[in-house]
């Protein structure tokens, strides 16, 4: 079989055939499968594998690669794994397709593949062998389950548990339906305030495909830029912005939601459509408006909306945003693959474990503070009048 320019022929272990495709424009080639084909998470989904390789293409030397794992009898893929080259203070880190970008990751793979723990182990041992040089491979936020599948990469040596957590609200199960289950008091003032903009004109709620609201998406990125201005001092968050924005213009599975008062935009969503499973990847709003949250009432407005559309997974993906707990998701734990391959790696696995526990030391202060607010609230509204 001719391989198409930047893939390599690969070695033959135990039945099965590893290749390696190199640059942007072979791994372009070599993602040309349908999502009902495979699983993934949505983040590997192809419409978001083309987006992505479109918006940071190689400059030089090959930086983005895609090992591939075929059963040799028959040719089939079984497994993907999209790797890219990234230098960070002078440490060469191998990871997935990210830049920023991708909430989740993890292999893509065929809907029927499921080694036994010793397969899977003498693959990644071919794979090992031929992946790219660096001083560290590090896949992180890796969902424990791939679909119906579980993770194999979770049984490799150097897996923990990752900071991040999902926040997944299920919708179509709870009888009185998904607003029951939120948080009360944010209900109630969500409701309050919703009166309060009506009476004010007419406000309107829209989600549709992200190509019929490219305005949206630009409102939402330039109210994300003035709010996180200092945070973002420093960092340079043009080429995220222009990947969102070929993701909207390319992708089906790309879509936006506002709210607005009589025409004036107060908020904007910006996510993806992926089967039966809604992301929300930015949110936005005007600061003009903040005392009325119009953040939390698209939130609320858009899950409505995928509930119709027949959504039955709302995904606030990864953050720390203390709101999210409000809409009583649920926080299944993603892991981390740290494999130091290096000298430098091992000094780098060091610092990084240092950085996460400072992390969680912050985020455990943040969920404190969260909480004892509303328990003070839970005793304001039992007190007697």
């Amino acid at each position: 079989m001719e391989l198409p320019p930047g893939q390599k022929t690969g070695a033959r272990m135990d039945g099965w055939n590893i290749d390696v495709v190199e640059g942007t424009n072979a791994c372009a080639a070599a993602i040309g499968f349908a999502a009902d084909e495979v699983v993934s998470t949505p983040f590997q989904h192809p419409e978001w594998l083309a987006s992505w390789l479109a918006s940071f293409p190689d400059d030089g030397a090959p930086r983005t690669f895609l090992m591939v794992v075929r059963e040799s009898a028959t040719g089939r893929v079984v497994l993907r794994l999209a790797l890219g080259l990234e230098i960070r203070s002078g440490i060469r880190v191998l990871r997935g397709w990210d830049r920023d970008t991708c909430d989740y990751g993890g292999p893509i793979l065929a809907r029927d593949f499921a080694p036994s723990p010793e397969t899977f182990r003498r693959v990644w041992a071919q794979i090992s062998a031929k992946l790219p040089r660096c001083d560290v491979l590090a896949l992180d936020k890796m969902p424990a389950r791939i679909g119906a599948i579980d993770n194999p990469l979770l049984r490799l040596p150097g897996i923990e548990r990752s900071f991040d957590a999902a926040h997944v609200l299920r919708l179509g199960e709870a009888p009185g339906g998904v607003p029951e289950s939120f948080d009360p008091s944010m209900r109630r003032s969500l409701a309050r305030k919703r009166r309060k903009l009506q009476n004010k004109g007419t406000l309107v709620s829209r989600m549709r495909p992200a190509r019929e609201g490219l305005d949206v998406l630009e409102s939402l990125l330039a109210w994300r830029r003035a709010r996180f201005a200092d945070e973002n001092r420093g960092h340079d968050v043009a080429p995220v912005e222009a990947f969102w924005r070929r993701l909207a213009t390319d992708a089906d599975i790309a879509h936006v939601a506002d709210l607005s008062l009589d025409g004036r935009p107060l908020a904007a969503g910006f996510g993806t459509r992926t089967g039966d499973s809604f992301q929300l990847l930015a949110t936005g709003f005007d600061v003009a408006w903040k005392n009325w949250s119009p953040g939390l009432l698209l939130a609320e407005d858009m899950i409505a909306a995928a509930e119709a559309d027949g959504v039955r997974l709302f995904d606030f993906t990864v953050g720390e945003e203390a709101y999210k707990l409000d809409f009583a998701v649920e926080t299944p734990p993603l892991f981390d693959l740290f494999a130091p391959r290096t000298l430098k790696g091992w000094l780098a696995m060091v610092w990084r474990r240092l950085q996460i526990r400072r992390r969680r030391l912050h985020a455990e202060r943040v969920r404190a503070a969260h909480l004892a607010r509303e328990a003070a609230k839970l005793a304001q509204a039992e007190r007697p009048a």
